[in-house]
């Protein structure tokens, strides 16, 4: 429950605000009340009320005075101040001063109620978003390492655009010093098995903030080094993985091979330096010391069909969004036999199509992750866990896992689609709910879920079968029947007021066309039948 303070020298007048309005149903737990300015600040400091009303005219401090007061102790309430028709200099001031509002003395019953649920309205939703912040930051402190591993595999797949790098970088506290780029892969020997010394011995070696590295799921490490040029970076690269190698060399059986890509300017070009690495990596003759290749050195390089996999990229994210499986599995073997035509040798080929299905189920993770689906039921990690990239898989294993995947895929993506949109709908009736007093517009309503207008109100009416408008009426029309029927004295002005209606007339119309009887015949016809139930 929310706090109060009423501030007037006249006891009278603090006992009137008391009485005129019905505190707890407004969500106001306690009210304070206080005779003077500086009773008021001592008492704010204290209790620190969401709400505070204050007389404009007090001796010693006035209420601009105590609104200056409270600013400066950057005490948070929403102040209402309270003045006379001769004081309209002193309330213009005060709204300068930053006041909630003011209200002229007599005071209205219904603009004060008003005020009072606005102020509540904006506090209860003040606080739901700050836990909601408070969950998302706890999360995402969990989910870091997560992030890190998708937003490199989004960085190498060329997924992520350049608004996302920057966003994410600076989430993940990467600094780094230079605009260019170098992937490398390092690919260890299947006789390796002790992953933790080399794990180990990877993390002494890459504790500079210009190389960045991750582990991709099957014996390979993705390495991002970050230089100022072409020349740098070679000898970067050499460096640390010649001291890579020579570290594994004296700690384990088997070793470790290395290709590395050109330099790129800009992570959003990391992609181009990863194809590179990839051919490079397929041509080192032998892992262990001297087991490095750069594809600068390539006499024979395949081509990167960057094109082609753009066009094919476009095609398969278009199945998806029509949820056309038999289409998706069509484009799987044109791109195995486009491939198959335009590369030689075996190994670059089967590289590649798994380089393209791996991009292809990244595109597909990200649309799954902002659908909201746990990380841990990602068809991703199912795809790594299972080997299915491993080098042993050939192309027709390859392939129809692919179409396997990509079915399960698309399974859940309809599933979250369907339960997002169910959500949304539902979402929207809680909050006309919990607002029907207030104002409500379509466009007011389309802002608070981040829609347009005129998509919102097109969406909810084919998810829900009714109109925004129609949703709301019927939500203030039941609650104008509970009201009527709570208090057989409340007016039926009043109660268009609480429910909503500005316009007591309009109020008593809609009334009688969603029930056939006016406010009053309703509230008479109900007592009425009490009364013949009782005799």
């Amino acid at each position: 429950m929310l706090k109060a303070m009423i501030v007037d020298d006249e006891e009278i007048i603090r006992t009137g605000l008391q009485c005129l309005v019905d505190w707890e149903r407004l969500g106001y737990g306690i009210v304070l009340e206080a005779d003077s300015g500086a009773k008021a600040l001592e008492m704010a400091q204290e209790h620190q009320p969401e709400a505070i009303i204050v007389d404009i005219r007090m001796p010693v401090m006035n209420g601009l005075e105590l609104i200056t007061m409270l600013k400066q102790m950057n005490l948070q309430a929403r102040v209402i101040i309270l003045s006379g028709f001769n004081d309209f200099g002193y309330a213009q001031e005060a709204i300068e001063k930053g006041v909630y509002s003011y209200l002229l003395k007599p005071v209205n019953k219904h603009k004060l109620e008003n005020l009072l649920q606005q102020i509540a309205a904006e506090i209860h939703t003040q606080q739901k978003q700050a836990d909601q912040e408070s969950v998302i930051q706890h999360q995402l402190q969990k989910s870091l390492p997560l992030l890190r591993e998708k937003f490199f595999s989004f960085l190498i797949y060329g997924i992520a655009d350049q608004d996302e790098i920057e966003e994410i970088s600076r989430l993940l506290h990467f600094h780094f010093t230079y605009n260019g780029f170098v992937v490398a892969i390092g690919e260890l020997d299947e006789g390796v098995y002790s992953l933790d010394i080399v794990e180990s011995i990877i993390a002494s070696v890459c504790c500079s903030d210009n190389v960045q590295y991750f582990y991709d799921g099957y014996r390979r490490c993705i390495f991002l080094i970050n230089c100022s040029t072409e020349l740098e970076g070679r000898y970067e690269c050499e460096g640390l993985f010649q001291l890579i190698q020579n570290s594994l060399n004296k700690s384990v059986d088997g070793g470790i091979k290395f290709g590395i890509g050109n330099r790129y300017i800009g992570l959003d070009n990391a992609s181009n330096s990863f194809r590179e690495a990839l051919q490079a990596l397929n041509r080192v003759g032998k892992a262990g010391v001297g087991g490095i290749m750069r594809f600068s050195e390539l006499k024979e390089k395949e081509p990167i069909l960057l094109h082609t996999f753009i066009e094919y990229e476009k095609k398969m994210m278009l199945s998806l969004e029509t949820g056309n499986l038999s289409v998706s599995f069509g484009l799987v073997e044109e791109i195995v036999v486009h491939l198959e035509a335009c590369i030689t040798l075996e190994h670059n080929r089967i590289e590649f199509i798994r380089h393209f299905f791996l991009k292809m189920l990244m595109r597909f993770t990200k649309v799954q992750m902002e659908l909201g689906l746990e990380p841990s039921y990602l068809l991703m990690n199912e795809f790594y866990s299972q080997n299915e990239l491993n080098k042993s898989v050939g192309i027709h294993e390859l392939k129809e896992r692919m179409k396997e995947t990509l079915a399960k895929t698309y399974g859940t993506i309809k599933t979250l689609k369907l339960n997002s949109e169910k959500a949304l709908v539902h979402r929207a009736k809680e909050y006309m709910k919990a607002n029907y007093m207030s104002e409500m517009s379509l466009t007011k309503i389309a802002e608070v879920f981040y829609m347009n207008p005129t998509y919102f109100s097109q969406f909810f009416k084919d998810e829900s079968g009714e109109n925004y408008l129609e949703c709301l009426t019927r939500i203030r029309i039941e609650e104008a029947k509970k009201l009527l029927l709570k208090d057989k004295e409340t007016k039926a002005y009043d109660v268009a007021g609480k429910v909503g209606y500005q316009d007591a007339r309009y109020f008593s119309q809609v009334f009688r066309k969603h029930t056939g009887m006016t406010p009053t015949e309703f509230r008479d016809c109900y007592v009425r039948n009490d009364e013949e139930g009782d005799k």
